[in-house]
C-alpha cells in the first residue's frame, strides 16, 4: 500500500495516467457534493462522503480495483 501525505505529491507522482486524473477531480469537488450522496465521473469512479456522528466526514472513492480513502 503506498501512502501520499498530500494532494499535491499525488498529483506528482500520477500526473500522466487518466484514471488518477479522475480521482483528482473527484477530491476537488468535494465542497459540491452532499453527505451520503453517491457520484461518479462516467463509468470509472464513482464517489460519496460519508459523515459519522462520532467522526469528521470521510471521503470513500472506488474504481475497480483500488480506493481512496
Amino acid at each position: 500500500m503506498r501512502i501520499i501525505d498530500n494532494l499535491e505529491q499525488f498529483r506528482q507522482i500520477y500526473a500522466s495516467s487518466k484514471k488518477w486524473q479522475r480521482c483528482v477531480e473527484a477530491i476537488e469537488n468535494i465542497d459540491n457534493i452532499q453527505p451520503g450522496v453517491a457520484h461518479s465521473i462516467g463509468d470509472s469512479l464513482t464517489y460519496r462522503v460519508e459523515t459519522d456522528s462520532a467522526t469528521d466526514a470521510l471521503f470513500t472513492g472506488h474504481r475497480r480495483y483500488f480506493e481512496v480513502h
